[in-house]
């Protein structure tokens, strides 16, 4: 009986015990668009003017009322596509240039060698071209009458003591190519010896030889060509879009795929003031000191002549007000960027850029340092800059681009 009148009790309790009708939930008065305010629904649905959802408009909020400018995100749809802000700040946009070309020597020490009169090559010292020569050194011995008949002529007024005759003959040789210090031993040349050494006139590496054993040459042939590899020049091709950019002086690190894991430091030291009409391009000299490396087949330059290579210049941009570079949107007719304001409001700014970095955008007006950029990168759906201003798309987030291919 106790038992009984216990789960009655028990069941008369219940009523007292079930949880209260009243709803603490928030009343939604209508739906709005948060990119298009004007667009408002009794119902959840999605814009008719760029299909992004509608967002509820609770009891006690006003709504999104703002002008053209102005986009307003709730905290919900911030933090689902995950909106990020960079304050404007004052520094330095740069950015890094690649550049490629071609690894030539110096110009002002490339030198061809030719005859000076009409001879033959009795016996060429060089053997194959890519040989380092020092200044003095015999590249050719020449048989030349015209030349012995000159050098038999001083020979005769330096043993005669003749100062006039053998000054005269020592400027006819000078201007066969004979160095002064040669004339010394031309003197002293044995009567049964015809031949004439060729010496090389500057320190340098073989780069063609145009004679052999034997051959005969006319004055004006070419017989050797010298090249000073102990400096190369990279000469590269730059647009004119990255000519702002560089500047006389302006250092540079240079890589070859001849020497690889080598890096070279260089200068930059000659602009092309001439561009091709063409590819509105032109040229860009970098001088990089080459050194003689050891290898187990002997000693080598380490930069190859003719080789490919690619240079590198970590370039100023500009500095002043800069912005992550993903913040700045161009339409095609202006440029724009998102600036935030208080409780998710974003306002849409036109600005001027002064360039942009690799990884910054210079901005010479429209914001001011300490506002907020959004960054639309870190968004979870994609956006596109259409003539009404960002229009959402899905999109991978990994891809960074819409559905039609844009970036975003």
């Amino acid at each position: 009986m106790k038992i009984f009148t216990l789960f009655i009790a028990v069941i008369l309790l219940l009523p007292a015990c079930k949880p209260s009708s009243i709803s603490d939930e928030r009343k939604i008065q209508y739906y709005q668009s948060p990119m298009h305010p004007w667009v408002k629904a009794d119902a959840p649905g999605q814009c008719t003017i760029c299909g992004m959802a509608l967002v509820p408009v609770y009891d006690g909020q006003e709504g999104f009322d703002t002008g053209g400018d102005t986009l307003l995100l709730s905290d919900n749809t911030i933090q689902v596509i995950n909106v990020a802000t960079s304050p404007v700040e004052r520094g330095s946009a740069t950015r890094e240039l690649r550049l490629a070309g071609i690894l030539e020597d110096d110009a002002g020490r490339h030198r061809i060698i030719s005859a000076h009169f009409d001879g033959r090559i009795e016996k060429p010292f060089i053997e194959q071209v890519g040989e380092e020569v020092r200044e003095g050194q015999p590249l050719a011995e020449i048989y030349s009458p015209e030349l012995l008949y000159v050098a038999r002529e001083f020979q005769r007024a330096s043993i005669a003591r003749d100062r006039s005759a053998a000054e005269s003959s020592a400027r006819r040789l000078i201007q066969y190519g004979l160095t002064p210090d040669q004339l010394e031993s031309v003197a002293k040349q044995p009567a049964d010896k015809f031949g004439i050494d060729l010496l090389a006139p500057m320190t340098g590496t073989v780069i063609k030889r145009y004679v052999n054993a034997g051959q005969y040459v006319k004055t004006g042939d070419p017989l050797f060509e010298l090249g000073d590899f102990s400096r190369m020049w990279f000469q590269a091709v730059i647009y004119e879009n990255d000519l702002p950019l560089v500047h006389l002086g302006q250092k540079a690190i240079v890589t070859t795929p001849s020497a690889p894991g080598e890096q070279f430091d260089g200068v930059v030291t000659l602009v092309d003031p001439n561009f091709d009409p063409i590819t509105r391009s032109t040229k860009l000299r970098i001088e990089v000191p080459n050194p003689m490396i050891r290898t187990s087949r002997g000693e080598r330059r380490a930069l190859p002549h003719g080789a490919y290579a690619e240079a590198k210049i970590d370039a100023i941009v500009g500095e002043g007000l800069v912005v992550p570079r993903s913040a700045v949107l161009d339409t095609g007719l202006r440029t724009i960027a998102y600036v935030a304001k208080s409780d998710g409001a974003y306002e849409r700014r036109h600005v001027l850029l002064g360039g942009r970095g690799d990884t910054q955008a210079l901005i010479r007006s429209g914001v001011a340092e300490g506002e907020k950029n959004r960054d639309p990168r870190e968004y979870a759906h994609g956006c596109r800059v259409t003539n009404e201003g960002l229009r959402w798309d899905v999109a991978q987030r990994s891809s960074g681009r819409s559905r039609d291919g844009r970036s975003v």
